[in-house]
């Protein structure tokens, strides 16, 4: 499988923040699938909505990868895979070169994650943690929920982004 490597504040494979959008859609045969004017910033999207990039006065300001792109790349940041590893791994991890921010009481609970010294900014839809296994309102649930509630164990996007939050 090929591999998207990323480089803190820099880029992401071969798509670097500051490419001007004409050679970004150069290097690969991805066509626009969608645009959106957002104020200064306009969002693209490409492959399937896997990879969306902003771009401000034509430059790539940020780029996110959605989850699914990992069926196509492994998405790798040093030697950690970043859709395959749970998140208080990845967290784990990271906390040794940045400082980081989540917006939950429970940092294991939260469902953003924003490493400003590297640019990253991951998100999931929902939070799971194990110790979430023995909640009744989790063990109410059926197996097949439960399964469900499980895959937010991982991050669905990750961003660079050039933007300070």
């Amino acid at each position: 499988m090929k591999e998207l490597i990323i480089i803190p504040n820099k880029s992401i494979g071969v798509i670097k923040l500051g490419m001007e959008r004409e050679q970004v859609e150069k290097l690969f045969d991805y066509k626009c699938e969608e645009e959106e004017q957002i104020g200064e910033l306009l969002s693209v999207r490409y492959n399937r909505s896997r990879i969306i990039i902003l771009y401000e006065n034509n430059k790539v300001v940020e780029i996110t990868l959605d989850s699914s792109i990992s069926e196509e790349y492994n998405v790798i940041l040093e030697e950690i895979n970043l859709f395959t590893t749970k998140v208080e791994d990845i967290i784990k991890y990271l906390r040794n070169y940045s400082e980081y921010s989540y917006n939950s009481n429970d940092e294991l609970l939260s469902t953003e994650y924003i490493f400003k010294d590297l640019g990253i900014i991951f998100w999931r839809e929902s939070a799971f943690h194990p110790k979430l296994l023995d909640e009744d309102w989790f063990l109410e649930m059926s197996d097949e929920n439960q399964e469900y509630e499980k895959k937010f164990w991982y991050f669905n996007t990750l961003t660079l982004s050039s933007i300070q939050n």
